[in-house]
């Protein structure tokens, strides 16, 4: 996703459908460290809000990843590399 900040959040492909998904491996982390210097919305609850209305989704996950707060997202058009295809995402 962006090399800074690796260690927080990556892409990996989802084991069950193939999709790719971006992780985030530390809600804390994600919200003070990448939020504030990516983004303009300061607490993680905005941040989940805004992908929502652009349809992007909580992957399944496993229940090592929900007892550890690891959190997974998808989207059809939300792939890792594809910029055009992201293009085509419309908001709600």
């Amino acid at each position: 996703m962006c090399g800074d900040y690796d260690h927080i959040v990556h892409w990996k492909v989802n084991r069950v459908d193939g999709s790719d998904v971006f992780v985030i491996n530390d809600i804390d982390r994600f919200t003070n460290e990448v939020l504030h210097s990516l983004f303009k919305v300061a607490k993680f609850v905005s941040f989940q809000r805004k992908m929502y209305r652009w349809g992007v989704l909580k992957s399944h996950r496993s229940r090592s990843d929900r007892k550890n707060g690891i959190v997974s997202y998808s989207h059809p058009l939300f792939k890792k590399g594809d910029f055009f295809l992201a293009s085509q995402m419309t908001c709600r």
